[in-house]
């Protein structure tokens, strides 16, 4: 696993949305060449999956058509947890839950879900 420090330069660095990684746990989910970065760099596999599996359920289904923003930010500093947001067009969240998460380098992440496709910000807004 990477420092934080290098992670949080890496992520700068990422501005295209292609090529294109699939999630192989989850077929028809893909990655994009930083959020892939990410999960070997900071090993959050966990993260995708989280993600991946959150596609299939109702209230995201239902209330998120649309761009989906993911936020993980840790509980303090130094916390064991991760809150989990996610939002879509309104600002009301779609999700809220803590996750326990005491190996996670960095203070928060936000990804974007854009049809199937995680992406860093940096990333959607090159897309």
């Amino acid at each position: 696993m990477k420092s934080k420090q290098e992670i949080v330069d890496g992520l700068r660095g990422f501005t295209s949305s292609t090529p294109l990684h699939s999630v192989d746990q989850h077929p028809g989910m893909a990655m994009t060449p930083g959020v892939k970065w990410l999960v070997e760099s900071a090993d959050c596999l966990w993260l995708v999956d989280r993600i991946s599996v959150a596609q299939h359920l109702k209230s995201i289904k239902k209330r998120l058509t649309g761009l989906q923003f993911w936020s993980f930010a840790r509980d303090g500093i130094g916390g064991g947890r991760l809150n989990l947001t996610t939002r879509g067009g309104s600002k009301s969240p779609v999700i809220e839950e803590s996750i326990k998460c005491v190996d996670f380098p960095l203070d928060n992440i936000q990804l974007i879900v854009s049809n199937k496709v995680i992406l860093l910000p940096g990333e959607y807004l090159h897309k």
